[in-house]
């Protein structure tokens, strides 16, 4: 069975480190499904699972979460969804690892989602960030 793993980012900033990172893991005969969870702009090279996906499972549309204005907002908003496609994802035995790039927003994102795992399942964070104060 070939293995896939997730890779969670903000394509509307991480887009071409994203897409390098999952040409260097496919190289590895590893299976690589990517989640947008940027708020921003649509990438220009497509996700496995979109931003609008991602932020419809958090319960409100894209449109919605950035209309308020609110960074916190649309935060939350994408952790929730990222982190219930992630654990269905997992249900489903569709992947079997996780790795999340980002910044602060992205990392945060990322991390939720991986929260939501159970121990012992496969998950690398590299983030940008080197504190935990969001900008």
């Amino acid at each position: 069975m070939e293995k896939t793993v997730l890779l969670i980012a903000t394509l509307d900033t991480k887009e071409e480190e994203a897409f390098f990172l999952k040409q260097c893991i496919e190289s590895h005969s590893i299976r690589v499904m990517v989640m947008d969870t940027g708020i921003l702009s649509p990438p220009q090279r497509k996700a496995e699972i979109s931003q609008n996906e991602v932020a419809n499972r958090g319960g409100m549309s894209l449109e919605e979460a950035v209309a308020t204005g609110d960074k916190g907002v649309c935060t939350v908003n994408m952790c929730q969804g990222c982190g219930d496609i992630t654990k269905e994802l997992y249900d489903q035995g569709r992947i079997q690892g996780v790795i999340g790039i980002g910044g602060a927003q992205g990392t945060e994102i990322a991390c939720t989602a991986m929260r939501s795992l159970p121990t012992g399942i496969p998950r690398l964070m590299a983030s940008t960030v080197a504190n935990g104060q969001h900008t």
